[in-house]
């Protein structure tokens, strides 16, 4: 009440609306807040932090996205050249899926101040979301010449040269990122695949240990250990490095579909189909997950239970190519050649690159010699 009236008096007093909208946020009470924030607005369109603080609210609020695009309109129309409302005004594009718009604003606010790393590093995003590397190349190279204290411009470059397999550059660039940034955590974990993709794998390991080191709970670079640790083939420090993570989030499917991969691999088979089967109860839609359980069977000699997982992909989509091509596998090693062929004509049909994996699968051995099968993979 007294703060009501005290604002009725006398309205230049800013602090007020702050105390008040504080106190109906303590009292769990939005719109009144929503509505003082609305009137201080209009009192004084220069107030940057009113913006911002009633874009929280319509957040929070689930207001609709056009009411807060207006918002930041109205912002920048009356603070045309303050650079962060751009960027405020391109994000709320963003999130209305806007995105040549918001584009428009994260550019606009550059122009405006070209250390504007925020403004960047909202672009190199978008355009990283869009697969469009050349112009990820062209701003981070551009924010990095105006800005050389910009870690995250190193890192969105090492990520293209990553891509383009260009891991000697990725390395060096990456490097940069966490020299100037030493607690950058998704730095190190960029390196780390870089130096993975190089086949470094001590290395690439040191920089995800770095990352979990610095975020006990970072599940991707945790993750990325234990991929690293599998292709060096140390099966239980990979072991290891994915049960952490299932410590704390006991229902993740990927990573009982990476210990099914492991156990396989290991040729601990009994393990390998419980891990495999753990992830097709949380995610029944994966495919993949199913294939992978059709060969450890497979790998087992396990030839009934590995036909039945296949047909099983099948029946939910008919043009997995692998699932055909394994089931070719399955009946050449029954020495049904018949049978094999058919299956493996249709799956070349949907997916020529399995001619090269043919040629040199040793389940298909049975079929070296037939002609057909020569013109199948030719």
């Amino acid at each position: 009440y007294f703060l009501n009236k005290a604002l009725h008096d006398d309205q230049s007093r800013i602090s007020l609306y702050k105390k008040l909208t504080s106190l109906y946020a303590y009292q769990g009470q939005s719109q009144p807040i929503i509505e003082k924030y609305e009137s201080a607005i209009k009192r004084y369109p220069n107030r940057v932090d009113f913006y911002n603080d009633l874009a929280e609210l319509y957040v929070k609020n689930k207001v609709d996205y056009n009411k807060i695009n207006d918002l930041f309109i109205r912002a920048v129309e009356a603070n045309p050249t303050n650079s962060q409302l751009h960027v405020s005004l391109g994000d709320s594009y963003y999130y209305s899926k806007a995105f040549d718009k918001a584009n428009d604003e994260y550019l606009s606010a550059i122009t405006l101040d070209k250390n504007n790393t925020d403004a960047y590093g909202k672009l190199l995003s978008l355009y990283w979301d869009k697969a469009d590397y050349a112009k990820v190349t062209q701003y981070a190279s551009e924010s990095i010449k105006n800005n050389n204290n910009f870690p995250t411009a190193y890192l969105w470059l090492g990520s293209v040269y990553l891509k383009q397999n260009k891991t000697q550059e990725a390395i060096n660039v990456i490097k940069k990122s966490v020299t100037l940034r030493p607690d950058f955590i998704i730095g190190y974990n960029s390196l780390g695949l870089a130096y993975r993709a190089d086949k470094k794998y001590d290395l690439a390991i040191q920089q995800f240990m770095k990352a979990v080191e610095l975020n006990p709970n970072y599940e991707e670079a945790m993750f990325n250990l234990g991929d690293t640790y599998m292709q060096k083939k140390s099966y239980s420090d990979a072991e290891k490095a994915y049960n952490i993570i299932l410590k704390g989030d006991p229902y993740n499917d990927a990573v009982y579909f990476a210990l099914g991969n492991l156990f396989t691999e290991s040729k601990e088979f009994d393990k390998s189909v419980k891990n495999f089967e753990k992830a097709i109860l949380l995610n029944p839609k994966s495919l993949d997950y199913r294939n992978n359980l059709g060969n450890s069977y497979l790998k087992q000699n396990k030839l009934g239970n590995a036909v039945e997982e296949f047909e099983n992909i099948l029946r939910i989509d008919p043009k997995y190519a692998t699932a055909y091509y394994n089931i070719a596998c399955v009946y050449s090693l029954k020495m049904d050649n018949n049978y094999s062929l058919k299956f493996l004509e249709q799956a070349i049909n949907l997916d020529s690159s399995l001619k090269s994996v043919a040629k040199n699968d040793p389940d298909l051995t049975s079929l070296k010699d037939d002609n057909r099968f020569k013109e199948l993979v030719e």
